[in-house]
């Protein structure tokens, strides 16, 4: 099924308080700390640098892809095929800031070869490290 642009961005400002009582939570609840961590490193927007020059006119742009990928490996999954056991969870949908994850063959095809698409801003050097904390791509 194709979808929209517009139909599958979403906002992923709010973070949901977690309390330690008995709650009906997914499996992926542990994601909403990820998502503390990706704000605070402002890793989305970064990706987004990385990788603007590809985004021509895309629904799911590289940089959602890419995330995508790093979640899916954070959760243990190493075939793209297990995507399945996350693809209706809200808290991923959360994370990556979408409505609806792209299919399989999306991922492939938006994720196909990343290393070499990189943008020139998107290098190891780019990234702050104590000898250059306020360098941002």
């Amino acid at each position: 099924m194709k979808f929209r642009k517009s139909n599958v961005q979403s906002k992923a400002y709010f973070l949901p308080e977690l309390k330690f009582e008995k709650q009906a939570l997914t499996s992926f609840a542990g994601l909403v700390i990820l998502q503390k961590f990706f704000a605070a490193m402002n890793l989305k927007h970064r990706l987004q640098r990385c990788f603007a020059h590809l985004n021509n006119g895309k629904i799911f742009d590289r940089a959602t892809v890419f995330l995508q990928l790093v979640v899916h490996l954070i959760l243990g999954y190493r075939e793209l095929q297990d995507s399945r056991y996350y693809r209706d969870d809200p808290l991923v949908k959360r994370l990556l800031g979408l409505n609806h994850l792209p299919d399989v063959a999306t991922v492939i095809n938006g994720g196909a070869n990343v290393s070499h698409l990189a943008g020139p801003k998107c290098t190891a050097h780019s990234l702050p490290s104590r000898d250059r904390p306020g360098c941002q791509f």
